[in-house]
């Protein structure tokens, strides 16, 4: 379970990256294929696989084991103010904090294409550069 709560910092590893190879700040998804854009294009599609995968996908499935550890503990001792507790609280926050940070994130993409759209370009051009 460990291991797993920590292939976090894989996706967290992307966004540094993300940020020291692109401080110059171009958008990924402008078609341009010099080394710097490949790089800063393979880098930002790793970060949003292992977002989705990691932060949307493993971490909430990882609440329901935690949650029956939870669960058989409190049966074994008699009382739901357990030592398992602390790792419930701990991931429920975790999740929560993914849920925000997900829809912050969305929310800027978003704000990104509707930028480009409105100063001029076409709804084709700026919906085929994708997240």
């Amino acid at each position: 379970c460990m291991g797993a709560c920590m292939s976090v910092e894989i996706n967290t590893w992307f966004l540094i990256a993300r940020r020291v190879f692109n401080k110059q700040g171009f958008p990924p998804w402008i078609i341009d294929l010099s080394f710097v854009s490949i790089r800063v294009k393979l880098i930002s599609i790793c970060f949003y696989i292992t977002w989705i995968g990691i932060r949307c996908i493993l971490y909430p499935a990882m609440m329901g084991y935690i949650l029956n550890r939870w669960i058989k503990e409190s049966q074994k001792v008699g009382t739901y103010f357990n030592l398992e507790l602390v790792p419930l609280i701990l991931h429920a926050i975790f999740c929560i904090l993914n849920l925000k940070w997900t829809f912050d994130l969305a929310n800027a993409k978003l704000r990104y294409f509707r930028r480009r759209r409105k100063k001029g370009t076409n709804a084709i051009d700026s919906s085929s550069k994708g997240l």
